[in-house]
């Protein structure tokens, strides 16, 4: 099914505006995990910050604990206790105040492993006190060092708890940045090619049609004006020439009457005689393309105006050894003015005869067809003539209708022009296809059903040239 320009359109539009949510949503993940991640930096920091803080604070008390136990004196026990009393406070707080699952964990762990290492350390301080039992500095740093590696080691695992976090974020942030520039490539180069099917869609069914039938209003009224001034000069012309005509003619079938047959004189006025006759014929052309009759149509059918057609060309297709061959026929019945149609038809088919070599044929065919008009399209008849001669080449197809064109040595260049003007008295077209060295095929284009003059398809002619590789 095809669809028309408008459906394409909002076809397009639709799939532009899909794509361009997708990649919009996508661009709301990618800041939503940015944002994420920039939220929880912080947080990750404090951890880090927890966990040196907790580590300096080990060793702290763990040093002077040392201290105390190598000199003895009361200023150190008093300093231990204090930075002892301040780590376990500390502790609590940090437990207390923890959001984090993986924290509250640790941070448990730690309060009670901090339990034994205070008992172990007021195991220490009751010995160290007695002056009996007064321990060396070695055995009391090997009593602390267990009890300091495991607090210390749980500084350690707070940290590596932390930087875990962070990696995993950073990682899941990079990956999503990398998924939107992937994204963002595809989406963009997505939307280009919709807009630029977009944009070929309206060019070839909009803005070229439009663009085409501009140019071919403004051949045509250029065209019509040049017509027009034609036919004003010819029927002018015609005018003068045909009363002077009139009576040589008469004189000389006079004079002729007078002369004795066989004789040179009797020759000559039979050849002043053909003469003015072929004045008369192309007198008689002027007057028809400055006032082409309107036409007077009747229902008429191709096969019936084929064979007229065939009969009164029959001596002219012997003498060029040509045949003439009706191809495909339907006789449905359509409104022209027979003997203008015919008139036209004649011309073609000459045309065709004296294109074509000797043994081969020109063909008549009629076949239902559509003719379009912008948008709106008709039925029409296509009546065509087509030969198998040398095609018409290019610098004569730029002149083919002009009036007094030809290529001929005796023509006068109106056959075509008077052929498109009845034809376009019709409401039909007349179009040509020519292939180098393949013929010609003219077709009449005829509306099936008479039409109001507003609803008839532009008349215009149309060329078409079709190259054979």
């Amino acid at each position: 099914m095809k669809w028309d320009l408008p459906r394409r359109v909002a076809l397009f539009a639709t799939a532009i505006l899909a794509v361009s949510a997708l990649l919009g949503w996508r661009a709301w993940v990618a800041w939503s995990e940015t944002g994420r991640l920039a939220a929880l930096g912080p947080t990750l920091d404090q951890g880090l910050d927890l966990a040196e803080h907790y580590k300096i604070g080990v060793l702290e008390v763990n040093h002077a604990l040392a201290r105390y136990g190598i000199t003895g004196r009361a200023d150190e026990r008093a300093r231990f206790m204090e930075l002892r009393t301040a780590l376990h406070q500390w502790i609590d707080a940090r437990a207390a105040e923890s959001r984090s699952h993986s924290d509250r964990v640790i941070l448990g762990r730690i309060q009670k492993a901090f339990r034994i290492f205070e008992a172990d350390a007021d195991e220490i301080l009751a010995v160290h006190q007695d002056a009996g039992t007064r321990l060396e500095p070695v055995q009391l740093i090997d009593r602390l060092e267990s009890g300091s590696l495991s607090l210390l080691a749980f500084a350690t695992e707070l940290e590596y708890s932390h930087r875990s976090v962070l990696n995993t974020y950073l990682a899941d942030a990079e990956n999503s940045v990398s998924a939107l520039h992937s994204f963002t490539i595809g989406s963009l180069l997505a939307l280009l090619a919709l807009i630029g099917c977009l944009g070929a869609f309206v060019w070839h069914d909009l803005i070229a049609p439009l663009h085409t039938r501009l140019r071919e209003s403004r051949l045509a009224l250029e065209r019509r004006e040049k017509l027009a001034s034609l036919g004003v000069l010819a029927a002018g012309v015609a005018h003068e020439i045909r009363n002077p005509l009139t009576s040589i003619k008469a004189r000389a079938f006079t004079l002729s009457r007078c002369l004795k047959p066989g004789s040179d004189e009797h020759v000559d006025a039979s050849v002043i005689t053909s003469e003015i006759s072929r004045l008369e014929r192309i007198v008689d052309d002027f007057l028809r393309f400055s006032r082409p009759g309107d036409p007077c149509p009747r229902l008429v059918q191709a096969g019936t105006v084929f064979r007229d057609l065939a009969r009164l060309l029959e001596p002219e297709i012997a003498r060029r050894n040509v045949r003439l061959v009706i191809g495909e026929l339907d006789d449905t019945p359509f409104p022209a003015d027979p003997e203008q149609l015919k008139q036209v038809l004649i011309n073609l088919v000459r045309n065709s005869l004296e294109a074509s070599p000797p043994g081969s044929a020109v063909t008549l065919s009629a076949q239902p067809g559509q003719l379009r008009n912008g948008r709106r399209s008709f039925p029409v008849m296509d009546i065509a003539v087509s030969d198998s001669g040398p095609g018409i080449p290019e610098e004569v197809q730029r002149r083919l209708f002009d009036p007094f064109f030809t290529t001929k040595p005796c023509g006068t260049g109106l056959g075509l022009s008077i052929g498109v003007r009845i034809i376009e008295g019709h409401g039909g077209t007349l179009s040509y296809q020519t292939h180098p060295d393949r013929g010609t095929t003219f077709t009449i284009h005829l509306p099936l059903v008479a039409s109001p003059t507003e609803s008839r398809p532009a008349s215009r002619i149309l060329a078409t040239v079709a190259t054979v590789p």
